[in-house]
């Protein structure tokens, strides 16, 4: 999840000594904290300056990584949507929404579309030779990034960029 002003959080609280008695709860209580001696400690304020850069660095590698699927790819001669690249490209997606602590599924499942839109659209921009390179460029971006939404959710990473280091 991008970092937000209006991001939330969990208040931690202690309950005085004496017996709790909760009713049709769903919940789990054991790690309710009955400690009075913890009652007044204060929470550590959180560093959101830490969370932009461990994302910026998160992105920074996420990029890397899929740079290096297409190079790979290049070498093995894997077709763009191909099973195998999009395998790869599902793997670095899970990897890099692991490292942002996001949800690995989503991170994966948004690697994967991103590169079989990828391969759609890769013929598309084919048949449409009068694009130049940024309009392309453009396109895919925009096209990975709305997939990279869709899928994912917002994670926080570049999905666009999974598409827009490929090579054909």
């Amino acid at each position: 999840m991008p970092v937000r002003q209006d991001s939330s959080g969990v208040a931690r609280a202690t309950l005085s000594p004496g017996n709790l008695s909760l009713r049709n709860h769903q919940q789990d209580w054991s790690g309710l904290n009955t400690d009075p001696a913890r009652a007044d400690t204060q929470a550590r304020p959180f560093d959101i300056e830490r969370l932009k850069a461990r994302q910026r660095n998160v992105a920074a590698l996420s990029e890397l990584m899929n740079i290096g699927v297409g190079h790979l790819s290049k070498e093995l001669g894997l077709a763009e949507g191909s099973p195998a690249k999009t395998s790869l490209h599902a793997a670095v997606g899970a990897l890099a929404a692991r490292l942002a602590g996001g949800n690995v599924a989503s991170g994966a499942m948004a690697g994967a579309a991103s590169e079989i839109a990828n391969g759609v659209l890769q013929d598309v921009l084919k048949s449409n030779p009068k694009l130049t390179d940024m309009q392309q460029a453009a396109i895919t971006q925009w096209v990975g990034t709305v997939v990279g939404a869709v899928v994912g959710g917002q994670t926080g990473l570049p999905w666009g960029s999974t598409t827009s280091h490929t090579t054909t």
